[in-house]
């Protein structure tokens, strides 16, 4: 059984209007980026044991400071990949940092990638997908004085952050409102590629679901892709077709096509969208994306102020990067249950486990 830790999958803004935002603010010119598309492959194969490296803090780096980041996906998922650099033009306002970004980098290339930044003498280089981890955690020692940041990993150095994220916890919440909304008692969860993350999250969305409802059946498909809309749709149609009533999108680009399909069908739906998004439809009821903005944020912050840190960094429910986000669309005793959930977590009473088996 394939068990270890790896990604998972969805700003503000549309591609177009993050490109007026650099340009029209005076954005230092960014990086061309990489033309590839994302690609599915499994990433590497290490255990998902957990080991911490003790946080060891830096000192404060040269002004003036550089800070890349670097996506394995494309900006127009409007989620994952676009709050993030959202969260790097939010610090380049307030902190003055020059900055870069490369979107659909292969995870052939990222090794490279990496390595041209750090030989570039950028100061932080965020790798924002789990694939990063390895060539990270390699270069992390040939480049001792520069820093880097992974999102989604499980083993840091002491000069990379290596963030391990209870996504579990956002997904076991969701698993309660479509438990509970459910009339058919199919639900439908359509991903991008099938990784292990992936199936701890949708195996805590299931037990959540079962908390409220245990007769509901999960539906689970994946794309094979983070970046195909027509794909995310036909798949989230066959499991319309095949009863779904209620619906999670953790597709990132791929999941734009699942949008366009409960719009259609009229499905409410979870995703990894901003409830303000542009793409989000009126069915969609609520979102489990990461605050992916105040985390890259907040990065270049403990940058600027040299107390950042390198080891294993844990974001859950209490630190607000782990979220759950409902609107009017999900009845307000469905909300109250969430939230007790949600507070029973917080306060250690409930434990959401995160199990990567199928």
């Amino acid at each position: 059984m394939f068990n270890k830790k790896v990604w998972q999958a969805v700003a503000l803004i549309s591609v177009l209007v993050l490109a007026l935002s650099a340009c029209g603010s005076g954005q230092p010119a960014t990086v061309a980026p990489a033309t590839s598309a994302p690609a599915t492959a499994a990433p590497a194969t290490a255990a998902p044991v957990a080991t911490a490296v003790p946080p060891t803090a830096v000192p404060p780096t040269k002004v003036p400071l550089k800070v890349a980041l670097l996506l394995e996906g494309p900006l127009a998922d409007t989620g994952w990949n676009a709050t993030a650099y959202q969260g790097l033009l939010d610090a380049q306002k307030e902190f003055g940092v020059q900055v870069a970004y490369e979107e659909n980098v292969p995870p052939a290339d990222e090794e490279q990638t990496v390595r041209n930044y750090a030989s570039q003498g950028y100061n932080l280089i965020i790798g924002h997908d789990f694939s990063f981890m390895d060539p990270m955690t390699k270069l992390s020692t040939e480049f001792p004085n520069t820093f880097f940041s992974c999102t989604t990993a499980f083993q840091g150095t002491p000069n990379l952050a290596a963030y391990d994220m209870y996504e579990v916890q956002s997904h076991y919440l969701a698993g309660i409102v479509l438990g509970s909304m459910t009339k058919s008692n199919i639900i439908g969860i359509v991903g991008g590629v099938d990784l292990p993350t992936q199936d701890a999250n949708f195996n805590a969305l299931k037990q959540g679901v079962a908390s409220v409802n245990p007769k509901a059946k999960v539906l689970i498909s994946f794309v094979g892709s983070w970046g195909d809309s027509a794909g995310g749709k036909e798949a989230a149609l066959a499991q319309i077709n095949n009863g779904a009533d209620v619906m999670l999108d953790a597709g990132a680009a791929s999941g734009l096509g699942t949008l366009e399909a409960v719009a259609e069908k009229n499905i409410p739906v979870i995703s990894f969208i901003p409830l303000s998004s542009p793409a989000a439809p009126k069915q969609l009821i609520a979102t489990i994306l990461p605050n992916y903005e105040k985390m890259v944020h907040d990065q270049v912050e403990l940058l600027v102020e040299g107390k950042f840190q390198g080891g294993l960094i844990r974001p859950d429910l209490a630190t607000g990067i782990i979220q759950i986000n409902m609107n009017n669309g999900v009845p307000a005793d469905i909300q109250a249950k969430v939230l007790q959930a949600k507070q029973d977590i917080i306060d250690g009473k409930l434990v959401i486990p995160e199990n990567f088996n199928k």
